[in-house]
């Protein structure tokens, strides 16, 4: 009796989870590093629809996955990612459509954590984020 109840419990999580949703996926403009990638996550799991979000800056996508019951559409989603600073785009029927970020995603304080200024971004030209540390800011930290 144990073991059915074990089977109905994961039978029934799974499926919850993985076949009661929708998914949505997106591609992502001007997101480089660990940061950046927070951001895009941050803006899409404001809704409350949103059960989960995978980003990765090295394909530049964010899969965004929905309750069932949602009726967030795709454009929605696009303009909180460009209201984050990042461009996105979608395909809808045999279209692709895409919003440009609404401000730019580098703030000054982005460089800060990484102990980088933002004009050792643009110097590097790395406007957008704080991809890596240079030699430079990593000579400067050690002194």
């Amino acid at each position: 009796m144990i073991r059915y109840l074990a089977v109905f419990v994961v039978v029934a999580f799974a499926t919850g989870w993985a076949g009661d949703g929708k998914k949505v996926d997106l591609t992502v403009s001007d997101m480089h590093c660990d940061h950046c990638a927070d951001k895009v996550k941050s803006a899409l799991k404001k809704f409350q629809d949103v059960r989960d979000v995978q980003v990765s800056t090295k394909k530049g996508t964010a899969r965004v996955f929905l309750v069932s019951t949602s009726v967030i559409n795709t454009e929605v989603l696009a303009k909180a990612i460009a209201d984050a600073g990042y461009g996105a785009s979608y395909i809808e029927g045999a279209e692709t459509k895409t919003l440009a970020a609404t401000k730019g995603a580098h703030a000054d304080g982005d460089c800060d954590k990484e102990g980088m200024s933002k004009m050792d971004c643009a110097k590097e030209g790395k406007m957008g984020c704080c991809e890596e540390k240079t030699s430079k800011t990593k000579a400067l930290k050690k002194k």
